[in-house]
């Protein structure tokens, strides 16, 4: 900023010595100061041509020499009075010159402060949207990466959502093999509750077969005992499944739940993400037209200076 402020000083001060050069050269070389010797020597040449005609007359004419000494000093007098009177108005043009130099001067000088301070004002402005822009840059960027991380989160969450899903589906398929082994068990249990019920029967009306039947009646005993056994070992596994399969229901509700509200914080950064980068697209614009205005600025500045040279 220092080697800024210098350099438009260092030519204002030479184009000041410069001007002040041509003024001292115009005054000492007006413009119609040619014509205005030519009338000198004009105006001279006829007065010493009046004065010799003069001098010369009362040897021509005969008459006397009081006369003519009188003509030559109102000649010398009217003379005097056209030089003084041109010295007055080289005076009167030499201090229009020097006031109308000054007054241009200071106008110029004026001007050139004011561009100045515009363009200082401007690179100030230019440097707070700069910083402004870099700023967005890092919440952008960390935007970034916070938008990854939770995409990859959410992946993860997805990739564990399917194995759950494919145990959930082994299980259903086990529990649906365990249901049909237990109605084909109820089936039979419930044939086997009939010949149960034929043989009682059977034993009630043959009485003489009771020993053979006691027996066959204790192995189906037996064989029912074993039922019940597998029965209600059956009955436990297929509460225990029962238990499982709602705790997995109750997990796949909160995972569902976490989902979901994964994907909203999810739309909500997509929305701040297509706001800031609207917000940078108009920064991105602005700075473009400031750029701009100070490169015209800049073309107005270098052709006044180059005026003013």
């Amino acid at each position: 900023m220092a080697s800024g402020n210098t350099g438009p000083n260092c030519t204002v001060s030479s184009a000041d010595v410069m001007d002040e050069m041509s003024i001292y050269v115009n005054v000492e070389r007006p413009s119609g100061c040619h014509s205005q010797r030519k009338r000198k020597i004009n105006i001279s040449e006829n007065i010493y041509e009046n004065v010799s005609l003069l001098t010369l007359g009362p040897n021509r004419t005969g008459t006397a020499p009081s006369g003519a000494e009188e003509v030559k000093k109102n000649s010398c007098r009217a003379a005097a009075v056209c030089l003084g009177l041109l010295c007055l108005l080289l005076l009167a043009g030499l201090i229009t010159l020097v006031c109308i130099f000054t007054k241009s001067n200071s106008e110029r000088e004026t001007n050139i402060i004011l561009l100045h301070s515009s363009y200082n004002n401007l690179t100030k402005e230019k440097d707070e949207l700069q910083t402004r822009h870099n700023n967005l840059t890092k919440e952008k960027d960390q935007l970034q990466t916070r938008y990854n991380n939770l995409t990859k989160e959410k992946d993860q969450l997805q990739t564990r959502y399917n194995n759950l899903t494919k145990e959930k589906d082994q299980l259903q398929t086990s529990y649906n093999n365990l249901t049909e082994e237990k109605d084909e068990l109820q089936t039979r249990h419930n044939n086997l509750t009939e010949e149960k019920d034929e043989l009682q029967t059977r034993h009630n009306n043959l009485t003489e077969e009771k020993d053979e039947l006691q027996t066959r009646y204790n192995n189906l005993t037996k064989e029912k005992d074993e039922l019940q056994t597998r029965h209600n070992n059956l009955t436990k596994e297929k509460d225990q499944l029962q238990t499982r399969y709602n705790n997995l229901t109750k997990e796949k509700d909160q995972l569902q739940t976490s989902y979901n509200n994964l994907t909203k914080e999810k739309d909500q950064l997509q929305t701040r993400y297509n706001n800031l980068t609207k917000e940078k697209d108009q920064l991105q614009t602005s700075y473009n037209n400031l750029t701009e205005e100070k490169d015209e600025l800049q073309t107005s500045y270098n052709n006044l200076t180059k005026e003013k040279d």
